[in-house]
């Protein structure tokens, strides 16, 4: 576990890898369910 979180950060401190959001990531993710479950129409 410590290597793959070392690894990580390198990976972020090198500039490989652009750490996200976490509130951004959230709301993008509630926007993808709600639009998923307008197209889905209730039967």
């Amino acid at each position: 576990m410590r290597e793959m979180l070392d690894g990580r950060y390198d990976d972020i401190k090198s500039g490989r890898v652009k750490p996200i959001d976490g509130e951004e990531f959230f709301e993008s993710l509630r926007r993808r369910e709600e639009e998923l479950l307008k197209h889905r129409a209730p039967q």
